[in-house]
């Protein structure tokens, strides 16, 4: 009977090794040595616990970090949980932990998704089996936030609906941890969100804030028809068009004429300039009823259009510009207004849309400017796109500066399908959601 502990060294460091899986016997004849893998890392360090914390404790410092947008961050955070639950699957050398087995299970923990396929390709048995807890690989994808494994495991035919040992399907692990968009994309493919683990707790239950329980609990509403419905009814709103491609319903276009009667609509069609702006589902109505409007402005009902958080403050000057932040920013592409920077996603009827403005810009009246985003540096394993994979050149001038709003009218509320905008292959495919054929029809009835 070995002891549970032991030490070596080699290459003048001191090892400690784990004997209570029998795996760790042929250790030191197999290692090979783990001072350059990224992925042999301390646990505690990175979750900021110790080895004295409880699950509890070790379960919230992680909740802190799953939702970090820097992947490699996350990525680092969801190997240190999964090595502080389950040590049995890792060698332990010093105060790191190796892995002693890097198998479909190991590259869905740090996200490594060309890994993985590769393994799936190789075995589609793989999107069948679970691991000592029952969880399968969309669970643990979902869990750590991957939305490009999550999506790649769906469009496999993976088992939305499996259930782990405490009963919880891959939605409620997205729900605790507070995935917002894989739990969109969950949604999106049909997941069953009236499913109870064994706490008697729908993913709606788990829900780590009050907005993920709201997406979830409206998930098979008609969000899109009942705002039309609100605002058609206080008169901001003429009509609602379904644009189509193949028959597939792309975009859902609300009509704001604005008080403008159809022939001077249409005049501002055919001489403004067409553009999007990117935002969130709950700024829709004060857009409409105020138009967009520069930060810093206050509007009517007594609220001020503020700078979002981590975007440039109002007083500071860029490109000899002062008070840049002091305007209105649109721009003539779709993908990059659609960027999750700036679009917010939701589910109606269980399919997912980006929010979405259209509007029209008077001709000579806005300065154009480079790209700020689609500017990303992928890690390991993802990627160089994770929801997008459009052909945009970086150097176009995919930003207008509008600095009055007189300038500017909003023409309509656009939720575009976000199946439709990851599967577009080049820029200018966009256009078809701007004076589409349903559009012209209605206005020149």
């Amino acid at each position: 009977m070995y002891p549970y502990f032991s030490t070596f060294k080699k290459k003048d460091t001191l090892y400690t090794i784990n004997y209570e899986n029998s795996n760790y016997y042929n250790f030191y004849n197999n290692y090979s040595g783990y001072e350059g893998d990224e992925n042999c890392i301390d646990p505690y360090s990175i979750l900021g616990v110790t080895p004295f914390s409880t699950s509890m404790e070790i379960k919230q410092a992680y909740i802190q970090l799953a939702t970090c947008p820097i992947r490699s961050i996350r990525k680092n955070a969801c190997l240190a949980y999964d090595i502080l639950c389950n040590k049995e699957n890792y060698y332990k050398v010093g105060n790191k932990y190796s892995p002693i087995k890097k198998d479909c299970f190991y590259y869905t923990i740090i996200g490594d998704l060309n890994s993985l396929k590769s393994m799936i390709e190789a075995d589609k048995n793989l999107l069948y089996i679970k691991d000592k807890l029952q969880r399968n690989l969309l669970y643990l994808a979902a869990r750590n936030g991957y939305f490009n494994i999550t999506e790649y495991l769906l469009k496999k035919g993976i088992n939305i609906n499996e259930v782990q040992n405490s009963g919880s399907t891959a939605l409620h692990g997205a729900a605790y941890y507070g995935q917002e968009l894989v739990i969109q994309l969950l949604i999106e493919h049909g997941i069953n969100t009236k499913i109870r683990n064994k706490f008697g707790n729908t993913a709606a239950d788990e829900a780590k804030t009050p907005f993920i329980k709201e997406l979830i609990i409206m998930s098979d509403q008609d969000r899109i028809m009942n705002l039309f419905h609100y605002l058609n009814s206080i008169g901001l709103i003429s009509n609602i068009i379904p644009i189509k491609k193949k028959s597939k319903i792309i975009a859902q276009k609300l009509l704001c004429l604005s008080g403008l009667s159809k022939s001077a609509y249409n005049n501002i069609n055919k001489y403004w300039i067409p553009a999007w702006h990117g935002t969130k589902f709950k700024f829709l109505e004060s857009i409409i009823r105020y138009g967009l409007r520069p930060s810093g402005s206050k509007l009517s009902n007594g609220m001020t259009i503020n700078v979002n958080p981590g975007h440039i403050p109002l007083n500071y000057s860029i490109s000899g510009i002062q008070f840049w932040a002091k305007a209105v920013f649109v721009s003539p592409s779709i993908f990059y207004a659609a960027n999750p920077v700036y679009a917010e996603r939701i589910n109606s009827l269980s399919k997912r849309w980006c929010v979405l403005v259209e509007v029209r810009v008077r001709p000579g009246t806005f300065t154009s400017h480079p790209s700020t985003v689609l500017k990303y540096t992928g890690v390991k394993g993802e990627p160089s796109h994770v929801e997008y994979r459009v052909n945009v050149k970086s150097d176009k001038d995919l930003i207008y500066r509008v600095s009055s709003e007189q300038n500017i009218i909003v023409t309509s509320i656009t939720f575009v399908s976000t199946e439709f905008l990851e599967n577009i292959n080049y820029y200018y495919e966009g256009n078809i959601v701007i004076n589409s054929q349903e559009e012209r029809m209605l206005l020149e009835k």
